[in-house]
């Protein structure tokens, strides 16, 4: 087994985000706030826009096996005073 590579996903990821985005959808929608239907009505232009990296507010890493991306973690600050 190779060892697993971490990086932040950019908007070149759109295609594979969205792939395993779904599946995690589909097999665990507790785990979302999202649902599968409103995963199908992003555009592309969407899913691009939330890969775009902005450190101060939200960004998603993506962990990839033999170059295949095969897990993620998003990061989203709240807005609020806290």
């Amino acid at each position: 087994m190779s060892p697993v590579e971490f990086r932040i996903l950019t908007p070149n990821d759109a295609t594979a985000w969205r792939k395993i985005r779904l599946e995690a959808l589909e097999n665990d929608p507790e785990a979302f706030g999202a649902s599968v239907e409103a995963h199908h009505k992003l555009t592309d232009d969407e899913v691009r826009s939330r890969l775009t990296l902005d450190m101060d507010e939200r960004f998603v890493v993506g962990a990839f096996a033999d170059g295949e991306l095969v897990g993620t973690a998003g990061f989203v600050r709240e807005p609020g005073s806290k």
